[in-house]
């Protein structure tokens, strides 16, 4: 029995094209996600905006327009699975989203409150593991990107 010392160039080569591919392909789903994430940015924070574009941080009541708002989410975004959901994203004031960790404990109180049994529900659901594809990422956009 010989041992080889170095692999065979056929299958270096091959290693090395579908690893190109890979990045290529993260690379496009990460793009996807950024602009997912900015049609559901936007769609939350005109859902809850009044006539004139001004809305009320979802946490401390405090009035803003849709610019100076951003987009708090009660379940983090690293959970996939509720990343996008409706009911998992709220406006919230620069203060309550990033100084504050998403006021959380007021938005968990005032969600309930607003929709009886979503924290479980959203909790729940968090727990589900997801593949983030292209197809999945278009339907997210498509989704919130035509709407309001």
């Amino acid at each position: 029995m010989v041992k080889r010392k170095k692999p065979l160039k056929r299958y270096v080569g091959i290693k090395r094209r579908y690893a190109d591919s890979d990045r290529k392909s993260d690379s496009e789903i990460a793009n996807l996600i950024s602009i997912a994430d900015t049609c559901f940015s936007k769609y939350i924070r005109n859902k809850y905006a009044d006539e004139n574009g001004i809305v009320s941080c979802f946490t401390c009541d405090t009035l803003l327009k849709i610019s100076q708002i951003t987009l708090g989410h009660f379940i983090g975004r690293k959970n996939k699975s509720v990343r996008w959901h409706i009911h998992n994203g709220r406006p919230q004031c620069i203060e309550c989203n990033n100084h504050k960790g998403g006021n959380i404990d007021i938005f968990r109180e005032r969600l309930e409150k607003e929709i009886p049994g979503i924290v479980d529900k959203l909790t729940l659901l968090s727990k589900r593991r997801i593949k983030l594809t292209a197809e999945y990422l278009n339907k997210i956009i498509n989704k919130y990107g035509k709407k309001k």
